[in-house]
């Protein structure tokens, strides 16, 4: 049975590859599962955040960034 922590970490992972192989769509689809699942991790939102701006879609990474500083105030969000 897989847990719902490695089924998190598997999403994230795979969300990263299909990143750096410039897949920025199946990226984004992985990291949005990941925030259904765990809606309180600041690192799914910038992962996300990054997709959307890579994307052009900046207003959506924006919110992205401002949901990962109210989870984790000590996270540094890029420029947009």
């Amino acid at each position: 049975m897989i847990t719902r922590r490695r089924k998190l970490r598997d999403l994230i992972r795979s969300g990263q590859d299909y990143w750096l192989m410039d897949c920025v769509d199946e990226a984004l689809a992985e990291f949005n599962r990941a925030i259904e699942l765990d809606p309180s991790d600041a690192s799914y939102y910038a992962a996300r955040g990054q997709a959307y701006q890579a994307m052009g879609r900046n207003e959506e990474a924006l919110a992205d960034y401002d949901r990962a500083v109210e989870l984790d105030p000590s996270y540094q969000p890029p420029t947009v």
